[in-house]
């Protein structure tokens, strides 16, 4: 039974992890899902022992891994966030934000400009 599940969580976990731009992401999300797996197996067999030190170890490794991934640099956790430029929020003449609705209808307006121009 406990063959079934590893194999279960073995395919969910690799399913979480992908590679986007030679990044590798949700790593550490992957190997949460086997900790909690095996903790769960531990604690269904009985095995107290085994839970609460498979617990512990894991809370303090999630806990050491999270700060270490914080303290190297160039990694993108210890950069501070920023909004690409193409992420900006289109802005009316007076500063203000364009609501969905406008964005929408100056796209519409755009495409029809471009095709009366082209019957002519």
């Amino acid at each position: 039974m406990v063959q079934g599940l590893a194999q279960a969580i073995g395919f969910i976990a690799a399913g979480a992890i992908f590679v986007a731009r030679g990044d590798v992401h949700n790593l550490t999300s992957a190997a949460n899902l086997w900790l909690a797996a095996a903790i769960g197996i531990a604690a269904g067999a009985g095995q107290y022992v085994l839970f609460g030190a498979a617990l512990i170890l894991g809370i303090v490794l999630i806990t050491v891994v999270r700060l270490a991934e914080r303290l190297l640099p160039g990694n993108s956790k210890s950069e501070s966030k920023t909004i690409p430029d193409t992420m900006a929020t289109p802005m009316n003449k007076d500063g203000t934000d364009k609501a969905p609705v406008q964005k929408s209808a100056d796209a519409q307006a755009t495409n029809t400009a471009n095709i009366r121009k082209k019957r002519r």
